[in-house]
């Protein structure tokens, strides 16, 4: 007799499992032109030049910044930005320039092509930033002020190894990147950080705010020779207590992306479990900052990259609010996979009852999600939770079937960033 007729089994599987958050892919948004589509992903940088990307995008060049890192992403996301309505503008401006110094620069243009920059003083800063200005149709100066301003709108002039006298900045005015952004999260919310090809005040100042209010990080890499000349863009951003901005500022490296290259490289790693100061970012170029210089750059919590005992690190690895980068990834894991495993509680049981047994399923949960961050190293050993039981929560809450009263303390983890020994010596 065929075992089937006398034994019927139905199984299904009752498991579901929520779609996880992403912790670990980066949004490269720069204008371009190699297509139309809203956002491509990428998994190498070879795979963007077969896609019709050039080594001279600024796209390109951006995403290689991420791929560049070893370990990397698996994925970078390049989104594109609409043709804005402005060409992209820096200046130089040599007031104070004297007999005896010289501007040293290299301007490079969207085809790669480069135009270099050697010209020392003449008569007066404004005789010298005329003499600058007859270099290239692209320079243009008013009194001691040299501006470069793209044939376009949209590529942008790279301004690199600037080691003569010049005060320079990025001016490029607002290009609209936190419209576009919000576009690309409601298309597809799949990218945790935001780097950007242009990196002007404006545009750091807009997409900072975009990302304290849609829970991304946004890492800026502005350029200026003189950190005063960021101070102003940097204290806001402290003021405004934005823990989900940071800068890694740059001299003369435009190029190298260093937020974008330090994001690649720590986006491998688990959500907390590094700090990202002391970290050495492959293709981009220490700065030789003064003592000064480097006390106003961390003044208002923007990180740096220089060399100390021959080994190029980032440091103090801050978001501009002074919260640590790795504890605001990580505390944005946890609520994340809390969430997630709340929500699977939920979805694959018939019901949570509101009882002392439902809510030691609520407890379990949370238990296991912070014993995960424990040995992620979110969060340090000695966590403790506190529920309520069932019959102490207010009736009204019942009637609703919202638990209250569910807490949780948990220490830091934390780093260990500076170091004090004291010791004694004798014969």
């Amino acid at each position: 007799m065929d075992l089937n007729s006398i034994i019927t089994i139905n199984i299904s599987l009752g498991t579901v499992t929520p779609s996880r958050a992403n912790f670990g892919t980066p949004l490269c948004l720069a204008y371009h032109a190699a297509n139309v589509d809203s956002y491509r992903d990428y998994s190498s940088a070879n795979g963007m030049l077969s896609d019709g990307f050039t080594v001279n995008d600024q796209a390109y060049k951006l995403a290689a910044s991420v791929f560049s890192q070893n370990p990397r992403p698996t994925t970078v996301r390049v989104g594109r930005l609409p043709a804005p309505a402005t060409a992209h503008t820096s200046t130089l401006d040599l007031a104070g320039m004297v007999a005896g110094q010289r501007v040293t620069l290299t301007m490079v243009k969207p085809d790669g092509s480069e135009v270099d920059v050697d010209v020392a003083y003449v008569t007066s800063p404004t005789a010298t930033a005329t003499a600058v200005a007859a270099l290239d149709a692209l320079i243009t100066a008013s009194g001691t002020v040299i501006t470069f301003t793209a044939a376009s709108n949209g590529p942008r002039l790279y301004i690199k190894d600037i080691t003569g006298f010049g005060a320079f900045k990025d001016t490029t005015a607002d290009w609209g990147y936190d419209t576009a952004l919000t576009s690309l999260l409601n298309e597809s919310p799949e990218f945790y950080g935001v780097f950007l090809d242009v990196n002007s005040d404006a545009n750091i100042v807009d997409v900072a705010a975009w990302a304290l209010a849609n829970s991304r990080i946004f890492g800026a890499s502005p350029q200026v020779s003189l950190p005063a000349d960021y101070t102003t863009t940097a204290n806001a951003l402290k003021t405004a207590g934005n823990d989900r901005a940071f800068s890694l500022i740059t001299k003369s490296d435009p190029e190298g992306y260093g937020a974008a290259g330090l994001a690649g490289l720590m986006f491998t790693k688990n959500p907390g479990s590094a700090t990202w100061a002391f970290k050495s970012v492959r293709g981009l170029n220490p700065d030789a900052w003064t003592t000064a210089q480097l006390a106003t750059i961390v003044l208002d919590n923007t990180n740096h990259y220089t060399t100390t005992a021959g080994i190029p690190i980032t440091y103090p690895g801050k978001m501009h609010s002074g919260e640590w980068i790795d504890v605001r990834r990580g505390i944005d894991w946890f609520e994340a996979r809390l969430a997630e495993r709340l929500l699977a509680l939920q979805v694959n049981n018939d019901k949570v009852p509101f009882t002392d047994a439902g809510i030691s399923m609520i407890r379990n949960e949370l238990a296991g999600q912070l014993a995960e961050a424990e040995e992620a190293g979110v969060f340090d050993a000695g966590w403790t939770i506190t529920v309520p039981r069932a019959l102490a929560v207010p009736s009204a809450d019942r009637a609703l079937r919202n638990l209250p009263g569910v807490e949780f303390e948990a220490r830091l983890a934390g780093a260990i960033h500076t170091i004090t020994i004291v010791g004694v010596v004798t014969a």
